[in-house]
């Protein structure tokens, strides 16, 4: 299945992300991050899901460096042969979230200031906030939980 998907993750602790001379500094709170997988959804979200969960990845996409240090992990994915982040991304700044300047974002077309997003907002506030915007592009999503295999 292809689709595009949001991560919606929460940092208990400031996070500092290093990437390639660029130092996100990340202060505590609600995060979403926007992708597509035009080839595999499922396969693409089982990799984040156990990059989340403390597996052991070579770390290819920003998110890759973000995830082990998040405490909670929610999936909003759809299905869609569109490469559909950046209307995600979009939505979602005009729902109130601040997108991390290049975070996420190097090889955008869009112009999109980052994949990324912070919200003031609580967990589940983003949540909707992501399942609303997928329903805004006329796309069925589906929200998973998932459950970290850490200690917290």
């Amino acid at each position: 299945m292809k689709g595009g998907y949001c991560l919606v993750l929460s940092l208990n602790l400031a996070a500092s992300i290093e990437l390639k001379n660029t130092i996100f500094s990340l202060q505590p709170g609600t995060y979403i991050y926007c992708g597509s997988a035009l080839i595999s959804l499922d396969a693409r979200l089982e990799r984040h899901i156990r990059n989340f969960k403390g597996g052991t990845i070579k770390r290819f996409w920003h998110i890759d460096h973000l995830l082990p240090a998040s405490e909670r992990l929610s999936v909003v994915k759809a299905a869609s042969t569109a490469n559909v982040e950046c209307r995600l991304v979009s939505l979602l700044a005009k729902r109130g979230l601040q997108p991390i300047r290049g975070f996420g974002s190097s090889d955008c077309r869009c112009g999109c200031k980052g994949h990324l997003l912070y919200s003031e907002g609580s967990f589940s506030e983003a949540t909707q906030k992501a399942v609303a915007s997928f329903m805004e592009l006329g796309l069925a999503p589906e929200v998973l939980d998932v459950v970290p295999s850490r200690p917290l």
